[in-house]
């Protein structure tokens, strides 16, 4: 898994996607944390994870902010997309305990609110509404297709380990 989400990174440095390699696997680190971990530190978690990124790819805090709301939809997110007899059971969202449309629903909503924001925020002008609409279109139909992924290969271990 490790090797695979490296791989994926590296591929992503040489041949950027609009110029945010970085912005595709990081809705993954938000929004793959444990249902039961306080909303305070998981704010904190996602706003570390984002100010990681913005340090070394000197966007001047953009992740940061785009982790941050990312963490502050999840909760309300989770509860509105999962029903509460399972809600309460799981420790995670994981493709094997819930329903697949229930899965990609919860994961792309919160993949397109964090690349929304993020270029929303990057650009700051209204003429480029169309661009900024197909960034995040693009951008998170592949970020949720990694996410997809990465969840898929874990199911597949879990179930043969």
């Amino acid at each position: 898994m490790d090797f695979v989400g490296v791989a994926t990174d590296h591929h992503l440095q040489q041949h950027p996607i609009f110029g945010h390699p970085k912005s595709l696997r990081l809705p993954l680190r938000c929004i793959d944390v444990p249902l039961g971990m306080p909303r305070g530190v998981l704010m904190l978690l996602a706003f570390v994870t984002g100010l990681t990124i913005d340090i070394f790819s000197n966007t001047g805090g953009l992740h940061a902010a785009a982790c941050t709301l990312v963490a502050f939809v999840r909760p309300y997110w989770v509860k509105i997309t999962i029903p509460r007899s399972n809600y309460d059971e799981l420790q995670n969202i994981r493709i094997k305990d819930i329903e697949f449309g229930q899965f990609l629903t919860y994961t792309s909503v919160l993949v397109l609110t964090h690349h929304l924001f993020l270029y929303i925020t990057e650009s700051l002008e209204w003429s480029e509404t169309l661009l900024i609409l197909g960034k995040t279109i693009t951008n998170g139909l592949i970020t949720t297709a990694i996410v997809i992924a990465f969840r898929y290969f874990d199911f597949n271990q879990s179930k043969t380990s």
